[in-house]
């Protein structure tokens, strides 16, 4: 939730510092910072598109080393939707001898609102998508009742997504005016990781026609699952 809690007061504190640069830049184009626009790193007057200067121009009226400003955050508001939405799709392949389960291909559809930074929003999607087949396969928490910790705390023990489970992932963002806050962003950490671990047991009953209803799953539950079947 780290980008829809800090992105309003970052984007109120960006508004207040171009307040500002329009406000040095008004004498030299000798009109009211009003009637000032910033455009394609060039700020103009509205009515007269001639009078104009370059960013760096008005960056070098700054007095002294820096401007800033700031900006707060205020309550988000009534919008139409305030949880994320989307689906994922996984495709897997099962070796009905061994049981074993290999993720070919993740498409996760998602929406979150207005994107900020398209790269980061995928790199989100991919990790969640990687931790959700390390929950839907590998991953086994063994915990002890009494105490209430881990007994497995090792990486020999607790078997991690590598390499040659990565599926093919492919990521689709689907952007929505939601009116929760003044930027329209949402998060979505979890979507992409818990849908996942749906999607994969979802593919693997179509694929042995059996439920596992257990995680993860691994090759003794599948195995047991087709002798229930059959």
């Amino acid at each position: 939730m780290t980008t829809p809690s800090t992105t309003p007061a970052v984007r109120q504190a960006a508004a207040h510092l171009k307040e500002k640069l329009l406000r040095l830049a008004a004498p030299a184009l000798g009109a009211e910072p009003s009637d000032i626009e910033a455009r394609n790193d060039l700020f103009q007057v509205r009515f007269d598109p001639s009078r104009k200067m370059s960013f760096a121009d008005v960056c070098r009226r700054i007095p002294g080393d820096s401007l800033s400003a700031e900006g707060e955050r205020v309550p988000n508001y009534e919008g139409y939707r305030r949880d994320q939405a989307g689906c994922q799709f996984a495709e897997v392949e099962v070796d009905a001898e061994l049981g074993i389960v290999r993720v070919l291909r993740v498409v996760a559809v998602h929406d979150a609102g207005q994107i900020i930074d398209p790269l980061t929003a995928r790199s989100q999607v991919n990790g969640g998508v990687l931790m959700g087949v390390g929950y839907a396969l590998f991953e086994t928490r063994r915990m002890d009742p009494r105490l209430g910790i881990m007994v497995n705390p090792t990486m020999d023990d607790y078997k991690l997504v590598g390499p040659l489970d990565v599926p093919e992932i492919e990521v689709r963002f689907v952007e929505v005016a939601n009116g929760f806050n003044n930027t329209g962003v949402m998060g979505f950490g979890e979507p992409a990781h818990v849908a996942t671990a749906a999607a994969i047991g979802c593919a693997v009953y179509d694929a042995i026609g059996v439920p596992v209803r257990s995680l993860p799953i691994t090759p003794d539950r599948v195995l047991a699952a087709m002798e229930t079947r059959a």
